[in-house]
């Protein structure tokens, strides 16, 4: 299946905008998570959060 991901920073600006799949939304969002910890890694943001919808 296919999902529209936005990310967004602590000061509510997009960061991403990307289409990911996955055979669920339970499944994207593992992924997602797991790339937003590594962007706070890397990149030093103190928060990321995110929204999923089906594309």
């Amino acid at each position: 299946m296919k999902y529209r991901v936005k990310i967004y920073n602590e000061s509510d600006e997009m960061i991403s905008d990307d289409i990911w799949y996955g055979n669920s939304i339970d499944n994207v969002k593992f992924w997602v998570d797991l790339a937003i910890r590594d962007i706070i890694q890397k990149l030093h943001y103190k928060h990321l959060y995110y929204e999923i919808d089906e594309a």
